[in-house]
């Protein structure tokens, strides 16, 4: 008889005996992730030497705190090296999540670029207000609208088979 589990990976899976049966993969999600990738950062480790300044080689440009954060979630050890099949396998799983939650890919963009809490930023506001494009307090520049916008047409170029 069939029996459902969860998978180590977070996807239900149906098995019989030992074999289980995963089910695909979402083609948006990957294909919104690499997006994402490609416009963090080319799609290749930036390493803190390089500017990333977070004490890893991330694809996704993953901070310190929130890759233990991720990790621990989605991979289930807030340790997890920062390895690109670590980085895809759980970027992938928080993407689905926030698309299960009804996110759009500009919401997904804005959240991924200005925090989880703020799907909407993309739209040139904060929540609390402000504008979304400045200088924070570091002296970084960020525009969120337009980190989007450049997700959006990575993302369309990729659906689109380029």
């Amino acid at each position: 008889m069939p029996t459902r589990t969860k998978a180590a990976e977070g996807a239900e899976a149906t098995g019989v005996g030992n074999l289980y049966i995963m089910p695909p993969l979402d083609k948006d999600v990957i294909n919104l992730a690499k997006a994402i990738r490609q416009v963090e950062s080319g799609n290749r480790a930036v390493t803190p030497q390089e500017g990333s300044g977070f004490g890893g080689a991330s694809r996704y440009q993953y901070s310190h705190d929130t890759w233990k954060e991720v990790a621990r979630k989605y991979l289930g050890d807030s340790n997890a090296q920062l390895t690109l099949e670590n980085e895809n396998k759980a970027t992938y799983y928080r993407i689905k999540d926030w698309k299960d939650q009804q996110k759009t890919p500009a919401q997904i963009a804005s959240m991924w670029n200005a925090g989880e809490t703020e799907p909407e930023a993309y739209t040139g506001r904060f929540s609390n207000g402000t504008s979304s494009v400045g200088v924070n307090e570091h002296g970084v520049k960020y525009d969120v609208p337009s980190h989007v916008q450049k997700v959006r047409a990575e993302y369309e170029k990729i659906k689109n088979g380029g």
